[in-house]
């Protein structure tokens, strides 16, 4: 029978021009690996364009959520797919990287990644 898990981790960022990117190590502890898809969410304030993210070195598209109501710097939830096979038992990685073509300043205070073993 498969059973579900996640991670909580803390991203803590401020992304700006002279600090775009952050990685954080998570584990899956256990020697199964992870099974199906799983997803990630973020939490996030004053995105308004796509950002990548990746995990594992694989791309997992872009972050993209609408602005907040008005002028409301609200948090904001994002959600995406991981697709299968770029989860492992073990050490995990999950890099944030802003768009250097944007501009757009955002913050990033945690991910959780849900995953079925």
């Amino acid at each position: 029978m498969a059973r579900s898990d996640f991670n909580m981790i803390d991203i803590s960022h401020h992304f700006t021009k002279t600090f775009p990117v952050v990685t954080k190590h998570f584990p899956i502890e256990g020697v199964q690996k992870p099974v199906d898809d799983a997803y990630l969410l973020l939490q996030v304030q004053g995105i308004s364009t796509n950002h990548a993210v990746d995990i594992n070195g694989k791309s997992i598209g872009g972050l993209a959520l609408a602005a907040a109501p008005g002028e409301s710097q609200a948090w904001r939830l994002g959600f995406t797919r991981i697709p299968p096979g770029v989860l492992r038992a073990g050490d995990n990685t999950i890099k944030i990287t802003r768009n250097h073509t944007q501009t757009d300043d955002f913050r990033v205070s945690w991910a959780v990644v849900n995953w079925r073993e």
